[in-house]
């Protein structure tokens, strides 16, 4: 199991929907919106059908809710944390690069190789990565093959020398709807891409968001729900929100606030 210093990720609905801020089981047939193209590419962040793009405003509320609610840094309203912002920079956020088919590739040692996917990546000089190349955070990169519609994501990615290392490592067909093998991470501790979950300024500017958004809280249980398939919470309580769980505005949210 990775055990990771960072804050954990759970997902929150970008979509509003009915009641009280509250988590939604996720294992019921929904409805779906097209996904929006990935900005310079003709890849969408995975098929219109994917639980990614799924409708959750009428899926009943969790019975948990209102514990794992109450157990997610409650004193802290829930807030947007990309930038740049405070002087952090430009490289704060979670940047994407885009590549061709034609891009180098590179064999990437993993701290934790027996749940990475063991093939080359397109890594090289042009890889943006989070927080910059000298950040001592999660640098995440996140990079999309533009021609193979393939998404590349490794955790704690640095360059030492002439050789690629990262904590973990994932590689995503952005066509297949298909999971990791249960029990596995990925560049997030839930098992899952982060690319779908981020927002991104085309959105905003387009004022359509049909996908969940990832956040993350300051503790979670040592369980998972489905779509996730890792976990690596601190507590074995079930009154803590489980990764993979996914919340929903209040239907009197104002997002124009």
């Amino acid at each position: 199991m990775v055990r990771r210093s960072v804050l954990v990720v759970v997902l929150a609905a970008a979509a509003v929907g009915g009641g009280a801020a509250a988590a939604v089981p996720m294992e019921r047939a929904l409805t779906v919106a097209r996904g929006a193209a990935i900005a310079g590419t003709s890849c969408t962040a995975f098929p219109d059908d994917s639980w990614w793009h799924a409708d959750i405003s009428s899926l009943p509320v969790h019975p948990r809710s209102d514990a794992w609610l109450s157990h997610m840094s409650s004193d802290v309203d829930l807030h947007p944390d990309f930038g740049p912002s405070y002087g952090d920079g430009p490289d704060y956020g979670i940047p994407i690069t885009v590549v061709s088919a034609s891009h180098a590739r590179v064999k990437v040692g993993f701290q934790y190789a027996d749940e990475s996917d063991r093939v080359r990546y397109p890594l090289g000089k042009d890889t943006r990565i989070e927080g910059g190349r000298s950040s001592d955070g999660d640098r995440h990169a996140v990079i999309v093959d533009e021609d193979r519609c393939r998404l590349y994501e490794t955790w704690h990615t640095r360059k030492q020398g002439t050789r690629w290392k990262a904590g973990s490592g994932a590689v995503w067909d952005l066509t297949s709807n298909a999971l990791r093998p249960e029990g596995w991470t990925s560049a997030d501790a839930a098992g899952l891409p982060i690319l779908p979950g981020l927002l991104r300024w085309s959105e905003v500017r387009d004022d359509t968001i049909d996908h969940p958004i990832r956040f993350t809280t300051d503790v979670s249980s040592r369980h998972h729900l489905w779509p996730a398939r890792h976990d690596a919470g601190s507590e074995d309580s079930l009154d803590y929100p489980p990764m993979g769980a996914r919340f929903r505005l209040k239907a009197s949210f104002s997002a124009a606030e």
